[in-house]
């Protein structure tokens, strides 16, 4: 089978924010002091479907080494690099297979060292079969805009239902608040009676929704939060690893931190939508990755990946050309995905490349959501779901509902994705098959 190569000297300090996995180490040579050196060694920077990202380091910080790689016990690559370590990138390789790679390294045309073996496995491709449940709620003028999944049988989704009385007369104050209990949707009015735009849920005990302000609830009662002067906008989103290290973003360029106390104003320095917020902790260091995608819906407008680091915004991320990113998502540091005007993903190279087979989405893209980098669905405009298993995408026609699915999460075995049609809106449930004994 043929293989696909690059080099990357991306250097020590990058190659630690893309570490996920360390499953060689190092290889020793004998000295005249009779002791022993750590020479060189092989680490697993990021492993896909069918490729693999492997650091090769050394010791020997400066000058030249030769540099001879090997799978399987065959000849794979050779090359010289500069530094103290580069990055080998091989595709082509087969799902769910273990792979054994090996180096050699001379500098100044000396034996320098051997690696110990290398065993990489790449991710197996997850299944496209789900069975699907559509709910159709409101009699007109309805609405879902965003749901947040805990597990197969607690969710929740926000937006705005109306229903006729018996005098034909619809209700002013919108069912604005969703909870799905693994068998049936309960609707109920929140704190406040507008549309509610994004949701976001830590346990059935602490849920946070957001209009123009957030609200919390902690299973007994609503509480609502003053952010006049701190958050600026309607909210769009919401992201965060506790209701003490909470984010929230939206129109007019607005981004806010709340700290369990004090809601604290981030400067985005745009004043476009930010659409989408997501985040990680980074497993080489417990820091958080965090990325928030600004742009809108009907005009290039600002088009901007923002990255933040506290109470900061500290800087950004390259995007695509003339390509508006509208949601953003990642399960570690050194894979993204990014969806709007198609669906991207951004390895350790921090190079974008459009998914190969998206054609079976030619629409706007409005959110895509995982549970890794295997298992991930995209929702859209026209009604479009798809699922990524790692190699290609599953559309799923019968599941076309919406004329726009606005919101997606996907958690465990459950998916919901959430819309509206011209009047009423749209509650879409894929169960993962449970396969074939």
């Amino acid at each position: 089978m043929r293989h696909s190569l690059k080099i990357f000297a991306l250097g020590s300090s990058a190659m630690i924010v893309g570490l996920i996995l360390q499953l060689g180490g190092f290889a020793c040579k004998d000295n005249p002091s009779g002791s022993n050196i750590p020479n060189a060694g092989l680490t697993v920077v990021d492993v896909e479907v069918t490729e693999a990202w492997i650091r090769v380091s050394s010791i020997i910080s400066n000058g030249s080494k030769d540099l001879a790689l090997t799978q399987d016990g065959r000849r794979f690559v050779t090359t010289r690099f500069f530094g103290p370590d580069t990055t080998i990138y091989a595709d082509s390789l087969m799902p769910g297979r273990t792979y054994v790679f090996g180096a050699r390294i001379k500098a100044d045309y000396a034996f320098l060292s051997d690696s110990i073996s290398l065993a990489v496995r790449t991710l197996d491709t997850t299944g496209h079969e789900f069975d699907v449940t559509i709910d159709t709620l409101g009699d007109a003028a309805s609405a879902l805009y965003d749901v947040a999944v805990i597990n197969d049988s607690l969710a929740y989704a926000v937006g705005e239902i109306y229903y006729r009385d018996s005098t034909g007369q619809f209700n002013t104050d919108p069912f604005n608040f969703l909870t799905w209990n693994g068998k049936s949707w309960t609707l109920q009015q929140s704190a406040t009676y507008v549309q509610l735009r994004a949701v976001f849920a830590f346990s059935s005990t602490d849920v946070w929704v957001g209009s123009s302000a957030p609200y919390h609830w902690d299973g007994t009662r609503w509480h609502g939060y003053n952010v006049a002067g701190v958050f600026g906008g309607y909210i769009k989103k919401f992201w965060g690893t506790s209701s003490s290290n909470l984010y929230m973003v939206g129109t007019n360029g607005s981004i806010a931190h709340f700290d369990g106390v004090i809601w604290h104003n981030l400067s985005s320095r745009i004043t476009g939508t930010i659409q989408d917020i997501s985040g990680i902790r980074n497993p080489a260091d417990g820091s958080l990755d965090i990325l928030s995608v600004a742009a809108e819906v009907t005009s290039m407008g600002d088009q901007m990946i923002l990255r933040i680091v506290g109470n900061h915004v500290v800087g950004t991320v390259e995007g695509v050309p003339d390509r508006r990113f509208y949601s953003i998502w990642f399960a570690n540091p050194s894979r993204i995905f990014s969806c709007g005007d198609g669906v991207f993903t951004r390895g350790p190279d921090n190079v974008w490349k459009e998914i190969a087979g998206i054609n079976v989405l030619p629409v706007f893209t409005e959110k895509l959501r995982g549970t890794a980098s295997n298992d991930l669905f995209v929702v859209g405009d026209f009604g479009a779901v798809a699922h990524y298993n790692g190699l290609n995408f599953q559309r799923y026609p019968h599941a076309a509902a919406a004329a726009v699915y606005a919101s997606v999460d996907f958690k465990g075995n459950t998916m919901f994705a959430v819309g509206y049609t011209s009047s009423r809106a749209i509650l879409l449930r894929m169960s993962r098959r449970s396969p074939a004994r």
